[in-house]
């Protein structure tokens, strides 16, 4: 099963006037009618930056996996070490499933992220005689390859494999699958790139983009952001912590072979600050955040603080997931509520307010 898964643009405005930083060190115009620099910041210094760096990462952790020999444990916590490291860009980057990671593009998110994986089909390959390469890999189910198939290779089922318990054709599979992963994000990046496929171009120029016009793509972000914060509260906490009629599910826990659940959540959640604020790494730009301080800087706080109140809400829950779901669920519940609460401003406030800009 896969993971759950637009007004003319006004007066142009010398690129000076747009930039705001976060810290409110430049003034803000309120009249600015035009949204070139929040676009192309966003989708140059946010989503394309993060995606290379995800191609970087992605890169390394193929290094890793082919570093990994029977016996020496340093080497598969190297590998775990790449994989948790990957993954926080990836979680970061579920914001914008529209355009090359969606169905209707390369169907990367489907490819490389879907849960839950098919253990039986997992184990059906281990019992197989077929080499495991890349293509190999790249024509198998979905929930037989990509991040979750990886992290049980390397975790085991309850997370205490050692690398004495590794085969041959376990290492067959993990480096075949790491391998996949990299191909696969660094599709993605090259996708989005300027200097290759150009996605970005439709929020750079996007009166002349697949959204003719700027609210439109403007839009397309908002609509990201509202579907990740829906994915995270609706589905990867409130599945495995009633999707067993009303009691906890563990097999419906995302990343819980390496309890890294809460991270991935927490992490899905920055994605959206990133998006919002238009700030990423050292990259410090115009977002949508701007545009909201500008006419509305009530929603702007209003918007943040539940960003920051929905990543504290999870990083809070005390233990792994899995034991939360468990014996701690009342904090489970607080964590998932605020995350609501996000999406629901999100949704009923900025989308309107980005509409009728």
């Amino acid at each position: 099963m896969k993971k759950m898964r637009f007004y003319a643009a006004g007066i142009a405005v010398f690129g000076l006037l747009l930039t705001s930083c976060n810290n409110d060190d430049t003034p803000i115009d309120e009249n600015i009618t035009d949204y070139t620099a929040n676009l192309t910041n966003t989708a140059n210094n946010v989503i394309v930056a993060n995606y290379g760096i995800l191609s970087e990462k992605a890169a390394a952790t193929v290094a890793a996996a082919n570093a990994l020999v029977i016996g020496d444990d340093a080497k598969l916590n190297a590998a775990r070490a790449a994989w948790v490291n990957m993954r926080v860009n990836w979680e970061n980057s579920e914001t914008n499933l529209f355009g090359p990671a969606g169905d209707d593009g390369l169907g990367v998110d489907g490819n490389i992220d879907s849960w839950p994986i098919d253990l039986q089909f997992v184990q059906d390959v281990l019992n197989g005689t077929t080499p495991i390469t890349a293509n190999y890999v790249a024509s198998l189910d979905s929930n037989a390859k990509g991040f979750h198939a990886l992290e049980y290779l390397l975790w085991g089922i309850d997370g205490q494999k050692t690398a004495s318990q590794l085969t041959e054709r376990e290492i067959q599979y993990i480096k075949a699958t790491a391998q996949y992963i990299a191909n696969q994000t660094n599709s993605l990046y090259n996708a989005w790139n300027p200097a290759s496929g150009n996605f970005a171009k439709n929020f750079t120029s996007a009166s002349s983009g697949i959204y003719q016009s700027q609210i439109n793509a403007l839009e397309q972000l908002t609509d990201g952001m509202i579907d990740i914060a829906n994915e995270v509260g609706a589905g990867k906490i409130e599945d495995p912590l009633n999707g067993n009629n009303g009691s906890y599910s563990l097999e419906d826990e995302e990343s819980r072979f390496s309890n890294n659940s809460k991270a991935d959540f927490a992490n899905n959640i920055r994605g959206i600050l990133y998006l919002y604020t238009g700030d990423y790494g050292t990259q410090s730009g115009p977002g949508i955040s701007e545009i909201v301080a500008a006419k509305n800087p009530a929603l702007d706080t209003k918007i943040k603080n539940a960003i920051n109140e929905a990543v504290s809400g999870i990083e809070n829950i005390p233990g792994t997931f899995t034991q939360a779901i468990q014996t701690n669920r009342p904090a489970v519940m607080a964590a998932q509520n605020k995350v609501i609460a996000l999406r629901t401003i999100l949704e009923s406030e900025l989308k309107p307010f980005i509409q009728n800009l």
